[in-house]
């Protein structure tokens, strides 16, 4: 518990893994005031807020951001409130008895959704992302549009996300139950609302957070059938040797790739973390990128006719499940998101330094957290092109039929692989130890180069 002032309230850490927020109080030893504090929140905004009680009631008032106000100001503002509170009166029924007189008497929760579309997740969220959320709150949660922002009670809004669980699933509730927190806690930002009723909201999915990691084979066999897949193949390929994102592959663009350097650099407009972010591109990805230049057609590298980013996921995630069904191959369900984990994961198994997958992967965590990550972030370029050759080689002898991990059994024994981009068979399958394994032509000695369409 640290006196808060102007320098240290900006370092003072954020909430852990899985919480919404955390408050780190003013110290009254130190000379602070007891009751006045600032809430972090996990998305990294700050802001001043105070808590009194009120006979038995505890009550929780947000002052303003820590942009807005100052230490000083903010602790005199909220010493006042706690004096209000000694005296017997209810500050924050005050404040909110005020912001009706000010609010206009016709804002319902369908207001308030708009509003928080527009000036919010329109601007902070791709198209994608913005369509599922704005569905989510324009008709999911259309029996809330006609209340007022201040008659969230928790328990309408629980009973509301269990009725979505029953209808839509427990996965769709908890998304929901999350752009309903969202949109509370802008309307707090914003001074619309003071309290966010859809915060900790019961999940539906108990189980928490996902652990799938495909197995060898299972890689093996998504890494062949792949390439019958277009363009979404080769994301599929691109996430599987990166580790990266499937928004930040489906939106790749020829502006972001220097083949000649072997990089993609990532803007941090395009990132989750807003951070600026550099992925080697080793000697087996850089061919899927040349594959993918003889049908360059846009600024694009995958979207459609190279005009928009990558489209579709889910009917060709559909379209690849058959392909994997009638090869008569067993892989586990599984979701694209799921290859992040895996590489990460397999990168670990082979060796690869913790901080060293989280530069490759851009997440910001432990070794790479705070001031020592920023100075540190140059030194990780060499590190990082190391770590995912390794991971393309490793992965390079999962699926050449000539590596050492050629008398594995091999998943797709009638399979019979085509060029990513064109349509023509790159070779028959060969017999070894009686399975049949697709052969595949290398560049240099460890890369597999899908042919180029065309002349």
């Amino acid at each position: 518990m640290p006196l808060l002032d102007d320098r240290n309230v900006r370092l003072l850490p954020g909430p852990a893994a899985g919480r919404g927020e955390v408050i780190h109080w003013d110290d009254p030893m130190a000379g602070g005031l007891a009751g006045f504090g600032v809430r972090v929140l996990s998305s990294g905004r700050r802001a001043w807020v105070v808590r009194f009680r009120v006979g038995t009631a505890q009550r929780f008032v947000t002052l303003a951001r820590i942009e807005a106000l100052s230490v000083r100001k903010a602790r005199a503002k909220a010493g006042d409130l706690l004096a209000q509170a000694r005296l017997g009166s209810d500050p924050r029924a005050e404040i909110e008895r005020r912001k009706r007189a000010l609010a206009k008497p016709e804002l319902t929760m369908r207001d308030l959704i708009d509003l928080y579309l527009e000036r919010d997740a329109a601007r902070r969220l791709g198209a994608a992302s913005f369509a599922g959320v704005r569905h989510s709150l324009q008709t999911v949660a259309a029996p809330l549009h006609g209340l007022p922002p201040t008659a969230g009670e928790r328990r309408v809004l629980a009973e509301l996300v269990q009725s979505v669980a029953g209808t839509r699933g427990p996965r769709a509730a908890d998304l929901f139950s999350v752009h309903l927190s969202r949109t509370f806690n802008w309307a707090i930002q914003a001074g619309i609302v003071d309290v966010n009723p859809a915060q900790r909201l019961p999940r539906m999915v108990t189980n928490g957070s996902r652990d799938r990691v495909l197995t060898p084979l299972e890689l093996r066999a998504i890494w062949h059938l792949a390439a019958e897949q277009g363009s979404y193949g080769a994301i599929l390929r691109l996430l599987i040797l990166t580790g990266q994102r499937r928004q930040e592959l489906g939106g790749m663009t020829w502006d972001e790739v220097d083949l000649d350097a072997g990089v993609w650099t990532l803007p941090g407009t395009r990132t989750k973390n807003r951070r600026a972010h550099v992925v080697p591109l080793s000697t087996t990805a850089r061919p899927i990128l040349l594959e993918a230049a003889t049908a360059r057609g846009g600024g694009y590298v995958f979207g459609l006719g190279g005009r928009a980013p990558f489209k579709g996921w889910s009917k060709c995630k559909a379209r690849l499940d058959a392909a994997v069904a009638a090869a008569g191959v067993r892989v586990r369900p599984w979701v694209v998101h799921d290859l992040r984990r895996s590489a990460v994961t397999h990168m670990a198994e082979i060796g690869i330094a913790p901080h060293v997958i989280e530069a490759v992967v851009n997440h910001v965590s432990g070794h790479r957290a705070g001031v020592a990550g920023i100075y540190n972030r140059a030194t990780y370029a060499a590190e990082k092109r190391d770590a995912l050759q390794r991971w393309a080689d490793h992965l390079q002898n999962l699926v050449d039929p000539r590596s050492a991990c050629g008398t594995v059994e091999n998943p797709l024994e009638r399979h019979r692989p085509t060029t990513i981009f064109g349509s023509q068979s790159v070779a028959a399958p060969q017999r070894m130890s009686g399975v049949s394994l697709p052969r595949r032509p290398r560049h240099g000695s460890t890369a597999f180069v899908p042919r180029r369409r065309g002349g």
